[in-house]
C-alpha cells in the first residue's frame, strides 16, 4: 500500500515539476524548490526521533517548511531566513509510534503563500538487523535515481568540473550552467551552483541546488546589466565537498535599437527611415550625509561598492538592471524607454551606517533624472 502512494506521489510531483517548468524559478514563479537531505531513501532506523534535514529556495524568499509523514502533517516551523533568493536549511523532528515503513516529505511555502513539495523518501522504523543502514530489498524506486555506484562519504567528494558559461564569457539571461564529475567509483547526492556578485561569495543569493546528482545542467534566469562569480560543489548528505574552480561571467544589457532604413526597388520610391522612440537615463550618488540633513553637499564625500538596483514600475516589479557604485559613489542606468521605474539601495554600506533620505524612490522616467541616496556614519 505504501509502495503503491509512493509511486504516485512521486509521478504527480514530477508532472506537476515539467508542465510548471520547475527549472526556471522566478521571483513570481509557481512554488519554491524543495529537498530532503537525510535521512536518505531506503534508511532503516530504531524506534525514536528521527532527525529529518531539508532545504529550499524561491527568489520571493523561503516562509516556512512543512514535515508530512505518510501525507499527514507533523510539523510546521518558520524559516529562518527570508532573503529573496536565498538557500534555506532546516532540521525538523518526528517521532514514529510504531515500526513499518514511511513516507517523508518536506513542503516549503514562500513568501507568497506558494507551496512546493519535495520528493518523497521511504524509510523504515525497525530494529533488527542492519538498523541505520540501507535497506537492500526497498521495491520503492518508482523514479528515483538507479546508479550501480554507491553514495560518495564526505572523504570521497572531489571538485566537479565547469563546462560553461566559460570564464570571461558575455552570455544572455536566462543563463545555462554545465558542469560535470570527474571519473569516480561514487556519485555524490546532489550538487549546489553558488552564484555571487561578489568575489568572495560572500553573498550567494543567487545560489541553487539541484533535485540530484544525475542533474548536471540548469538554466537559471539572472537580471543583466552584472557580472557574476559561479562555482560548484558536491553534496552528500549533510556536507559539501571542495568547490571547482571560480568563473567570471558578465551580462550585457540589451543593445539599443538601431535606426532602420528602407528602400523599395521602385525607380519612383523614396527612402523610409525608420527612427526608434528616444531613451533616458537614471543617475546618481550615494553620498556620506555628514551633518544629517538629507543634502548633499559639494564638501561632503561619497560612497563607493553600494548595491543600486532597477526595476520596472513599483518597487516591488521585475529587476531590470543591478550594480555597485563606482568610486566618487556614482551609478547610472542607461538607454531607459518612456515609462515608470522604481530605484532602490540594494546592498546598503556597512554597519554603523545610516540613511538619512528614503532608500528608494519611483519616477517616470524623462531627460535628466537623479536620484542620490544619502547615509550618516553613528560608528
Amino acid at each position: 500500500m505504501k509502495n503503491t502512494k509512493y509511486f504516485l506521489s512521486r509521478l504527480s510531483l514530477l508532472l506537476a515539476w515539467l508542465l510548471a517548468g520547475c527549472s526556471l524559478p522566478s521571483s513570481g514563479g509557481p512554488s519554491p524548490h524543495t529537498w530532503i537531505d537525510a535521512p536518505v531513501e531506503g534508511l532503516v532506523l530504531p524506534l525514536a526521533p528521527v532527525i529529518v534535514q531539508s532545504h529550499a529556495s524561491d527568489l520571493a524568499g523561503v516562509a516556512q517548511f512543512e514535515l508530512y509523514v505518510d501525507g499527514v502533517l507533523v510539523s510546521t516551523d518558520l524559516s529562518l531566513d527570508l532573503t529573496a533568493g536565498a538557500l534555506v536549511s532546516i532540521s525538523q523532528t518526528w517521532t514514529p509510534t510504531s515500526f513499518g515503513e514511511y513516507m517523508l516529505e518536506v513542503e516549503a511555502v514562500n513568501t507568497a503563500g506558494a507551496k512546493g513539495r519535495s520528493l518523497p523518501v521511504i524509510v523504515v522504523i525497525g530494529t533488527s538487523p542492519g538498523v541505520g543502514s540501507p535497506k537492500v530489498t526497498s521495491t520503492s524506486t518508482a523514479i528515483a535515481p538507479k546508479d550501480s555506484k554507491p553514495l560518495c562519504l564526505l572523504d570521497q567528494l572531489v571538485a566537479p568540473e565547469q563546462l560553461e558559461p566559460a570564464d570571461g564569457a558575455d552570455v544572455t539571461t536566462p543563463v545555462h550552467f554545465a558542469w560535470s564529475y570527474p571519473e569516480s567509483g561514487c556519485h555524490p547526492h546532489n550538487w549546489r551552483i553558488d552564484i555571487s556578485e561578489l568575489a568572495d561569495f560572500s553573498n550567494k543569493g543567487w545560489a541553487f541546488e539541484t533535485l540530484n546528482y544525475l542533474e548536471t545542467d540548469q538554466v537559471w534566469p539572472l537580471p543583466a546589466g552584472a557580472c557574476y562569480y559561479w562555482r560548484v560543489l558536491a553534496y552528500t548528505p549533510n556536507a559539501y565537498g571542495p568547490p571547482s574552480s571560480v568563473r567570471r561571467f558578465c551580462i550585457p544589457t540589451t543593445p539599443l535599437p538601431q535606426t532602420a532604413t528602407f528602400t523599395p526597388i521602385t525607380p519612383a520610391a523614396s527612402t523610409l527611415t525608420f527612427t526608434p522612440a528616444p531613451t533616458f537615463d537614471i543617475s546618481g550618488v550615494v553620498w556620506n550625509d555628514g551633518n544629517g540633513n538629507s543634502l548633499r553637499e559639494p564638501s561632503e564625500g561619497r560612497l563607493p561598492d553600494v548595491g543600486v538596483e532597477l526595476r520596472q514600475g513599483s518597487c516591488g516589479g521585475p529587476v531590470l538592471s543591478s550594480l555597485m557604485t563606482g568610486t566618487s559613489g556614482e551609478y547610472n542606468f542607461t538607454g531607459l524607454a518612456v515609462g515608470s521605474y522604481c530605484v532602490r539601495v540594494k546592498s546598503p554600506p556597512p554597519d554603523g551606517w545610516t540613511a538619512t533620505t528614503p532608500t528608494e524612490a519611483v519616477i517616470s522616467v524623462g531627460p535628466g533624472d537623479e536620484v542620490n541616496f544619502g547615509y550618516i556614519f553613528f560608528g
